[in-house]
């Protein structure tokens, strides 16, 4: 007995040490690919709605979502760091990522063992699929709330002496980090119905989580758009079928295939997973406890989403990056839970490990394409706040800071600076715009052209630096380099097309054309910065070029 004790402990160190070493290798990659991400839409949406003003501020839903403690932990986080960068945001919530993968760990191994738990949990750690959760900062609402979820279930399993208020404290910062905490409390009232009856529904635990998001959804909630509809609850079977097919191909790398055999194929798992889990409860003749509180979370949480599903929204459907991360979670709790105190033997164990190998090899390229996705949508609000910063008094009026490239989504040059006097400066310094790649670059020159307001009128010849003629060619060359000032051109023979550079290696963002026989002339503001104007022309003929 003392041999075979001893060799448990030993195999069961060794597959702590292979969890331990995948979570590191997460954490290494993941930072890496997370510093060179920055704020991504709704970043800059809390930004925007939730940076200034007093309690009211923190309690708005976003989304239809409560967001209570991720405000506040974003406010935090731009007093403390400013609003510059958003490494500081990007490390927490990567900190918070990882702890929620260590509690999934904890959760699974009291069900079905260290070494299943281990390779279960690898996959979670890279899950291409899921790169919204893994690689951006805004997603640490789930991140944060699964964690807690989970540290409250396992918390009330184990009815220790302060169980339940360990249990208390974890299901309210689960509930007011994000909506996915009302999952945790169906999970947490399965437990405590389970154990004390119906009056389990009256016990602290439940009541007071409830009756905070109660008194949150009254005061401020219900003023959100929901899009709550019995079509939507009569879907929702579909929806839960399709949610778990998502998963499934993320889970077993056929995401990659891109194909009909793929998505089929997926299909086949997806059924062989629910017999399998039907022949184990068959053969136990009773439905684990562990089983219920998976099925009472996966299930609200699918059921809840598919609730809400809005028409022509794709960024709301089951195969949605976001929820990924929280579907994998809950459908390997349902695995385990189906086949709770089942320990698998060094054949099955092995499998297991092939595909967990499988889904990672997989998931890294998928993960280092969502890494792209995130930086190009970064850039663009970036580009924006920095033109906003170097315009200066003399942007625009109607200029509004662009905070997403894909949707209408602005802020006002009134909240930029009431935002940047209270944080410090949000966009790039001209030394950082020169570390940025040309395309880049070039968009922070268009932004700026539009910030500053800058298009091609009609004009008269003449300047007080004199005037020269240049001869055009049809693919365009460099006429001029002005600090600041009016450029006037005069075509001879045929019209000029117009372009503009400031940053990028050339100028090549097009603001118009001068016509022939006619004096055109542009306005080029100098704003907060000294890099001159680069003006091209392409054309045929010569032209008379003056710079005021």
């Amino acid at each position: 007995m003392g041999a075979g004790f001893s060799e448990g402990m030993k195999t069961a160190r060794a597959a702590r040490i292979l969890f331990g070493v995948a979570l590191l290798a997460s954490a290494a990659l993941l930072l890496h690919y997370r510093l060179d991400i920055g704020f991504v839409a709704d970043d800059w949406a809390f930004l925007r709605d939730r940076s200034l003003g007093g309690l009211d501020s923190l309690l708005i839903p976003e989304n239809e979502n409560i967001v209570i403690l991720q405000a506040a932990v974003y406010r935090i986080f731009y007093i403390l760091f400013g609003i510059q960068s958003s490494a500081s945001l990007q490390i927490a919530s990567l900190v918070f990522f990882l702890l929620s993968v260590v509690a999934f760990y904890a959760w699974i191994r009291e069900r079905v063992g260290e070494w299943a738990a281990a390779i279960a949990s690898i996959p979670i750690l890279f899950l291409g699929t899921a790169y919204q959760d893994l690689l951006w900062a805004f997603q640490m609402g789930y991140t944060v709330s699964i964690l807690a979820g989970l540290t409250a279930l396992i918390a009330l399993e184990r009815n220790a002496r302060f169980s339940q208020p360990v249990a208390l404290v974890a299901i309210l910062v689960s509930v007011t980090t994000s909506s996915l905490g009302l999952p945790f409390l169906a999970g947490a009232a399965v437990i405590l119905v389970s154990r004390d009856g119906w009056e389990g529904l009256f016990n602290y635990v439940l009541l007071a989580p409830f009756l905070v998001f109660l008194v949150w959804w009254v005061g401020w909630g219900r003023t959100a758009d929901s899009h709550l509809s019995l079509t939507n609850l009569l879907h929702a079977p579909a929806f839960v079928a399709e949610s778990v097919k998502s998963v499934v191909m993320g889970l077993t790398g056929l995401h990659r295939t891109d194909s009909v055999a793929g998505d089929v194929l997926a299909w086949v798992i997806s059924g062989a997973l629910f017999a399998a889990v039907s022949f184990s409860l068959i053969r136990r003749k009773r439905l684990p406890l562990p089983l219920l509180v998976a099925l009472a979370v996966g299930l609200a949480f699918w059921v809840l989403t598919a609730a809400n599903q809005a028409p022509g929204m794709f960024t709301r459907e089951a195969d949605q990056s976001r929820y990924q991360y929280p579907g994998a979670v809950f459908l390997l709790m349902i695995l385990a839970g189906a086949f709770d105190g089942y320990r698998p033997g060094r054949n099955w164990l092995t499998g297991l490990a092939s595909l967990a190998a499988v889904s990672v090899a997989c998931s890294l390229g998928t993960l280092s394409e969502g890494r792209k996705i995130l930086i190009d949508i970064s850039v663009t609000p970036k580009a924006s706040l920095t033109a906003m910063d170097i315009a200066g008094e003399e942007a625009i009026p109607g200029y509004q800071v662009r905070l997403t490239p894909y949707l209408p989504i602005f802020m006002s040059q009134q909240r930029f600076r009431e935002v940047e006097e209270r944080y410090g400066r949000a966009g790039w310094s001209e030394e950082q715009i020169a570390d940025q790649s040309d395309e880049v670059r070039r968009l922070v020159d268009a932004e700026l052209v539009a910030a500053l307001g800058i298009v091609p009128r009609p004009g008269r010849a003449g300047g007080s630096s004199g005037c020269r003629t240049v001869k055009l060619n049809p693919a365009g060359s460099e006429i001029a380099s002005v600090p600041a000032g009016t450029l006037s051109i005069a075509p001879a023979r045929s019209d000029a097309a117009l372009a503009l550079g400031r940053f990028a290696d050339q100028a090549t963002f097009a603001i118009g054309t001068a016509k022939a026989g006619r004096s055109t002339s542009v306005d080029l503001p100098a704003g907060r910065s000294s890099q001159p104007w680069r003006v091209r022309a392409s054309g045929t003929g010569k032209a008379l070029v003056c710079v005021s």
